[in-house]
This record gives structure tokens, sequence and C-alpha cells, in this order.
């Protein structure tokens, strides 16, 4: 015989898997009557479930920021050959701005990319991504 009744974690009411209904533990509640006298005649209440997994802890937000970082201060390194002097003051060491902006925009995809798989490797430890 079909169990009619499950037991909830943490509370002592039952739940009725006819209809899906919480029955409070009330004596003056014709549903908590039907219960007892269910469980009188013989039935049985299956057990309440086993408690779910927690939840996987909240990512760090300072560890995500330093990760994504470490992953633009590497990628700018990878990307930036060693200072060229000045072609004049206040010039770039020879790089275009397409060359400069091409470099910025692979040190932001780089920070972008470090912060979104900060979980696995620690600040400082990832190459470039590829």
């Amino acid at each position: 015989m079909a169990s009619e009744y499950q037991h909830i974690r943490d509370y002592d009411g039952v739940l009725r898997y006819a209809d899906n209904a919480t029955v409070p533990p009330d004596p003056a509640n014709r549903d908590w009557q039907q219960w007892l006298v269910y469980t009188e005649a013989g039935g049985i209440t299956d057990p309440a479930p086993p408690p779910s997994d927690p939840p996987p802890p909240e990512p760090d937000p300072n560890q995500r920021l330093d990760t994504g970082v470490a992953a633009a201060v590497i990628a700018y390194e990878a990307l930036t050959p060693p200072p060229a002097p000045a072609q004049q003051p206040g010039g770039t060491g020879g790089l275009s701005t397409e060359e400069r902006l091409l470099r910025l925009e692979e040190t932001v995809q780089a920070l972008c990319n470090g912060q979104m798989f900060h979980a696995d490797t620690p600040p400082f430890a990832r190459s470039t991504p590829a």
C-alpha cells in the first residue's frame, strides 16, 4: 500500500499527496484529524525528504577583481614590446594610435575574461587567454 502522506522537514505537519496540501498539526483541523485516523489504522507516513545541498558560496568580489586585473596585466605585458625611445617629447615610442587602441582593447578583454574565470586560478597564475 502506497503512503498517502509525507512528513515535512523542519515542520510538525504533513504533506497530503492527493492534493499536495500541507496539513498543519492543529487538533481542530479536520485534515489533521484524518491523518491521525490514518496513522492509527496502520497507515505509514513517508519520511521527510533529505535536506538539499547548500548553494555554492558566492564568489568574493575582490578575488574576481584581482584575478581580472592580473589577467589584464599579463595580457598587457605580453602585448607590449620593450619600451622604445620616443621619437619626440610626448611621443608614443613609435606605436600608432590604432596599435595603442588594439592593445587597450585586448587588455580590457583579458580583464573581463579573467573576472569570468576567477574561481579556478589564483591571481597572477594564469597566462593570457587564447
